[in-house]
């Protein structure tokens, strides 16, 4: 059977309200994520076999961590211990982590202190076609790009298919090196792509048709996406597929290359939107559950975006959702 792996640090996130009610009834809600676990929680629950790698220190917090895990269906079986700490992020309640609110505390954390040749690649991917991992681990430290590099390598050379999110976080990438020197070096390697416009942008120095969405219509930001898309592919040989996505004044709709066709979902209503935390990662682990089942292409980025826009309506860093509420949402939006 299919069987992904997704590679990448574990966090908590302390998510105060923002009313600071918090300081006065001493409890502030906390959830577990990462970009990379939220993929492998969502695949998990729609039944896809997934595996998770990472690194905690041994101490109570990650044994709970490990516990409130252990019934989610993901293989945790290849998970590394290190020296360090867990690493936390602070967001307040329905903010966007791209905007200048979320406050990282990562430094030193075990997953950042992993250094190449301590895993075992061929054993810790044994039995898996995928490996999913994000433009987030790259930015926390030097150690943890070059882990990142030899993972993808290995896995690329060993005709493992090798998706990577292409998300910029402007708050990382503290150590001296821009994104763009680290990311071109991991890209060579990956066979899916997914982003944005400005996210390509940012991390790999590549020219953005637009300089933003304010005034353009759906079918403008649509052909930029092909621009871009063109762009990062000429770039990139090996991509095979590259998916964009779009949240828009109140819509969401994303896109799908497959080298010989451009799919574009439905324009999906953001409503009730609760917590936008993890909507990137559902739309990524919807590609990734529909290329896995070989889904057609449009399909597949109308299953992303309905699962992306559930997301924006549940509280927490990792999606509820299952597969029939996702479809039921997919027939009223067809695109």
């Amino acid at each position: 059977m299919k069987q992904t792996c997704c590679f990448g640090e574990i966090l908590i996130r302390l998510s105060p309200p923002p009313d600071g009610r918090w300081l006065k009834q001493g409890v502030m809600p906390t959830f577990i994520g990462g970009a990379e676990l939220n993929v492998a929680q969502a695949l998990a629950r729609w039944h896809q076999p997934v595996r998770y790698i990472s690194a905690l220190p041994e101490n109570f917090l990650s044994a709970s961590i490990m516990g409130g895990l252990a019934d989610t269906g993901i293989d945790l079986s290849r998970m590394e211990t290190r020296e360090g700490r867990v690493g936390l992020y602070y967001l307040a309640q329905g903010v966007d982590m791209k905007q200048a609110d979320v406050i990282y505390d990562r430094t030193e954390s075990a997953f950042a202190r992993m250094k190449t040749g301590e895993v075992d690649w061929a054993q810790s991917l044994d039995g898996c076609n995928w490996l999913h991992v994000s433009a987030i681990s790259p930015g926390l430290s030097e150690h943890a790009s070059q882990v990142q590099l030899e993972a993808v390598r290995y896995a690329c050379e060993n005709g493992m298919t090798v998706s990577i999110d292409l998300n910029y976080r402007s708050r990382l990438w503290r150590y001296g090196k821009r994104p763009a020197e680290i990311m071109r070096q991991i890209m060579p390697y990956c066979t899916l792509a997914m982003g944005n416009l400005w996210a390509v942008r940012d991390l790999l120095d590549l020219p953005c048709p637009i300089s933003g969405s304010v005034g353009h219509s759906d079918e403008e930001m649509v052909e930029a996406a092909h621009q871009s898309i063109t762009t990062l592919g000429d770039h990139f040989p090996g991509l095979r597929n590259i998916a964009y996505t779009f949240r828009l004044d109140g819509r969401y709709f994303g896109v799908f290359s497959d080298q010989d066709n451009l799919h574009v979902s439905g324009k999906f209503h953001q409503d009730h939107v609760m917590d936008r935390v993890g909507s990137g990662d559902c739309f990524m682990a919807g590609i990734i559950h529909g290329m896995q089942n070989e889904w057609s292409g449009k399909m597949t980025v109308q299953f992303a975006a309905s699962a992306a826009v559930g997301k924006m309506m549940e509280i927490g860093d990792s999606t509820k959702q299952d597969t029939r509420t996702i479809k039921d949402r997919m027939e009223m939006y067809a695109g």
